[in-house]
């Protein structure tokens, strides 16, 4: 998809949450690691706080994945995620301790 050109073009200012929301949810359930890496990455750049409330189930599930590779991108987008959006840290908190 164009995951470069969105990281590189939007913000999380820009008002694209709603449109991106349900490409990301795709894309995480892809059987490409380095699609739904891709995914993860565009979404640590561009994620504001009202992305974050509706993605952050989604991001959850992705942390028990088999793949190193998909686990590691989650920590980090995670870790951007909290950054933004503080309150997501207290759902996130007992699945991080595991």
């Amino acid at each position: 998809p164009g995951y470069l050109a969105s990281s590189i073009s939007f913000t999380e200012q820009t008002a694209v949450g709603l449109l991106t929301i349900n490409l990301f949810k795709k894309d995480f359930g892809s059987q490409s690691q380095y699609e739904t890496g891709m995914a993860i990455n565009c979404l640590s750049n561009i994620c504001s706080a009202e992305i974050s409330r509706d993605i952050i189930t989604d991001l959850m599930s992705l942390l028990s994945s088999s793949r190193a590779y998909l686990r590691k991108k989650t920590v980090l987008c995670l870790y951007r995620i909290f950054l933004k959006d503080p309150p997501a840290l207290k759902t996130c908190f007992p699945k991080l301790k595991d």
